[in-house]
């Protein structure tokens, strides 16, 4: 799953393909081909951001990635993302539930107020506020063994928060919640 800008979506999702296919020449439906792609506005012009995607990097990134800590803020997709007037980026989060883990990556651009508990945050009444519709896009992760139904209701968790975070409203040009499980029922 790669979170990208629109502009970018077609030579990332060749260059996942060339990069897939380099590594096992079988792959096909049954083992989660072909890739995903979320698209995420941000906030360069797409001229700037299609000029700029390049399989290279792509290549780059997916070799560096690993089980390690997963970049936040101003990394991927963040460097372009603003949020309520800020700088807004990538963020993660995970939560034990019981024997199982959740985890989310959310990447987020737009809001223009701050929502906590259903109440409006005026922190940075003062700070330009956003005026281009948002764009944020959630990944979440488990080994909890979840059947596909199950995954749609803690997708719709996630966007219940990012609509009281003031992230997900009416005037979110796009949004998108994935949920996957890596658990098995046996």
């Amino acid at each position: 799953i790669v979170l990208a800008p629109p502009a970018a979506m077609g030579k990332l999702y060749e260059g996942l393909l060339g990069y897939g296919l380099g590594r096992d020449p079988g792959l096909d439906l049954d083992t989660g081909w072909p890739p995903l792609i979320a698209g995420v506005d941000d906030l360069n012009p797409p001229a700037l951001v299609y000029r700029g995607a390049a399989e290279a990097q792509l290549t780059a990134a997916l070799q560096s990635a690993g089980s390690g800590e997963v970049q936040e803020g101003n990394a991927g997709i963040g460097r372009g993302l603003g949020a309520f007037g800020l700088k807004g980026g990538v963020g993660t989060s995970s939560r034990r539930c019981e024997d199982y883990v959740v985890g989310a990556l959310v990447a987020v651009g737009g809001g223009s107020r701050l929502w906590a508990d259903g109440y409006p945050l005026d922190l940075w009444a003062r700070l330009p506020r956003e005026t281009r519709p948002g764009a944020c896009a959630a990944v979440l992760a488990t080994d909890a063994p979840l059947l596909p139904h199950q995954l749609d209701r803690l997708a719709g968790r996630a966007a219940l928060g990012l609509a009281r975070a003031g992230l997900l409203d009416s005037s979110t040009r796009q949004g998108a919640v994935l949920a996957f499980s890596t658990g098995t029922t046996e």
